[in-house]
């Protein structure tokens, strides 16, 4: 029996309307209650965004080579603008996410023309997934990205020019991904002008061509780093596929019941493009190095147009009573596993626990590392560099490949390694066992290693499986073994009560060792009295195009250890040679020192970096 619409128009709607108004409460619910939890990327993110704001310079170290290691230009310019306006970029990027994620959510209802059974089942579904609320916190653009999608679509539906161009420009600067969705809907949007065309390409070559020009390269540094594979890698496979069977196979059953070419004859053209998206991406995915591929984040997007393709296939099925009901069971099954409480604590504890690791080990080794060392010295991170360079303001060379051209480029598929490796790490195997299995794996070119002591940084940090022993692949085996880690002092193993098999191993240069923020005061008062007498200037970069003379007639191995590849030869700036001084200028700077106090701290330098040296038993009698 149909239902008489015309006279129950008032009350269906109504009806519709009370079930999403229902959802989306419940989604303000949810979110509140979930874990304020940060991702580590997010804050690569914030460190570009406050280079930008304090620096002016849109780089992961101000004053060196730029490098593009954040993916979405939107949102890290609306952080920055958050930061020149005061606001933290924690706040910000937060505020941006939870925005986001409702706003996709209405963007849905318009896009299926208001309240109706197709709309309110897509709603329904977007709400109570439980992984959006992961994603609207996580301080990454995901569900930003996921809403300019929506909105691109909306903008086509409507057929508004101008507000379908600022759409597609906005879809572009927020993910790379968004620039090959921009291009399928152009072609089949209609009616398409030169004007609408030039009106999106224009902005858009201005806007590459800067980004090739400053960066040097036409893609973000994060795909060479997330090296792309021949063929899908399993785990990104069983991903998705954990995806389609918990939250797509209920929605998949009911397209598939009320699916007919009516449905989507109107709007085939839009149809295929989504469909190529949806593809193409899905190709790029599941052939790359997802690392921080938590809770699908990848696979939102397109999670979001399959529930927005289930709303229209219901749109355009017939309206009756029948419809209503089968929708109504199909969707009770799928929403009550969406809003199932073990799935939900699930995640409240695994983020929660999250955010406690990221504070007891990343923010408290980067806050120390601020406090303790001189802003002029510079660490390495392997591999979890966000949170601990953005706190210690230091600069950074990042092993995790994101913000470092040189290994993206020439080591991307060691970053895979060290994950298969990972698994094996975990094994409770004894120690020897562990060494043999490292040296069975360990497959790490000399040149690597030889980057990461290049310039003598005054802080490593590594991540670790064990806290009884350094472990997390193949290159961290290789480089534990190596002699210069001896130039290095183990400070500290910061362990989280969150988390049993994880934690961060920080080494500082032995010069470094024990020295805080009186020492930091002291250094600064030594070198203004030296540099008032002349005899201390600023250290000198090398020149990257000629071979200092420091390095004539000695081993590559050793030249490494001075100075990075040159910038004629990889395109990459060299550092600031940090080579500690020799002990005989240090004995020299002691006997000419009048002040007892920086005399003897000279001495206790000289103690510290060469115990071994003959100057050293005098400077210690």
């Amino acid at each position: 029996m149909k239902i008489p619409i015309r006279t129950n128009k008032i009350v269906i709607i109504s009806v519709f309307a009370a079930v999403f108004a229902a959802a989306f409460i419940y989604g303000i619910r949810e979110t509140a209650q979930f874990p304020r939890w940060t991702a580590d990327d997010a804050y690569i993110l914030y460190r570009y965004a406050e280079n930008l704001a304090e620096h002016g310079e849109l780089s992961w170290n101000p004053g060196e080579n730029p490098v593009e290691g954040y993916t979405g230009f939107t949102l890290v310019m609306i952080i920055s603008a958050a930061i020149k306006m005061g606001i933290s970029p924690i706040a910000a990027s937060h505020a941006i996410g939870i925005a986001s994620f409702f706003i996709g959510g209405i963007l849905l209802l318009l896009i299926l023309r208001g309240f109706n059974i197709g709309s309110v089942t897509a709603s329904i579904l977007y709400f109570t997934t439980p992984f959006m609320y992961v994603h609207a916190w996580s301080g990454l653009e995901t569900t930003l990205f996921t809403t300019t999608i929506l909105f691109a679509l909306y903008a086509f539906t409507i057929g508004r020019d101008r507000l379908f161009v600022a759409s597609l420009l906005l879809l572009s600067f927020t993910r790379p991904e968004g620039v090959l969705l921009s291009v399928l809907l152009l072609a089949v949007y209609r009616p398409v002008s030169r004007s609408i065309i030039a009106a999106y390409l224009v902005p858009c070559a201005v806007y590459f061509l800067w980004r090739w020009i400053y960066y040097g390269q036409p893609l973000p540094n994060t795909f060479y780093a997330k090296a792309s594979f021949a063929a899908p890698l399993d785990e990104n496979v069983k991903s998705l596929r954990l995806l389609a069977s918990k939250y797509l196979r209920m929605p998949a059953f009911l397209g598939l019941i009320f699916f007919s070419y009516e449905c989507i004859r109107k709007r085939k053209f839009l149809i295929g493009a989504l469909l190529a998206f949806t593809l193409i991406s899905l190709y790029l995915y599941l052939s790359s190095d997802l690392v921080m591929n938590y809770a699908y984040r990848f696979f939102v997007p397109l999670y979001t147009l399959a529930l927005l393709a289930v709303g229209g296939i219901l749109l355009g099925s017939r309206r009756n009573a029948k419809t209503v009901l089968i929708a109504a069971i199909i969707l009770l099954v799928q929403v009550s596993f969406n809003v199932n409480g073990k799935n939900l604590m699930k995640l409240h504890g695994h983020f929660s626990s999250y955010a406690t690791l990221l504070e007891e080990c990343h923010i408290e080794i980067g806050n120390y590392l601020r406090d303790n060392l001189p802003p002029d010295e510079w660490i390495v991170v392997h591999a979890d560099a966000g949170a601990i360079p953005y706190y210690s303001k230091l600069k950074t060379r990042d092993f995790g490949r994101l913000n470092d051209e040189y290994l993206a480029r020439k080591f991307p598929i060691e970053l895979e390694r060290i994950r298969r490796n990972d698994r094996k790490a975990r094994k409770p195997l004894s120690n020897q066992n562990q060494e043999g299995a490292e040296k069975e794996e360990k497959q790490v070119e000399t040149d690597l290693v030889d980057y990461f002591f290049a310039g003598s940084p005054g802080a490593l940090v590594f991540t670790s499986y064990s806290d009884k022993s350094l472990s997390h692949g193949p290159e961290v085996a290789e480089i534990k073994h190596d002699p210069r880690l001896d130039d290095y002092r183990l400070l500290k193993v910061y362990k989280s009560s969150a988390r049993i098999n994880y934690c961060e191993y920080l080494y500082l240069r032995k010069d470094l060792v024990g020295r805080g923020k009186e020492a930091r005061v002291f250094d600064r008062k030594l070198i203004a009295r030296d540099s008032q007498k002349g005899k201390v200037g600023r250290t000198p970069r090398i020149d990257a195009d000629r071979e200092p003379p420091g390095d004539r007639g000695i081993s590559p191995k050793e030249s490494v250890n001075r100075r990075i590849v040159s910038k004629k030869a990889t395109g990459i700036s060299a550092p600031v040679d940090r080579t500690p001084p020799p002990p005989d200028s240090l004995w020299a700077r002691a006997g000419r020192e009048t002040d007892p106090r920086m005399k003897i701290e000279l001495y206790n330098r000289l103690l510290d970096m060469y115990a071994d040296d003959p100057l050293a038993a005098s400077a210690h009698f």
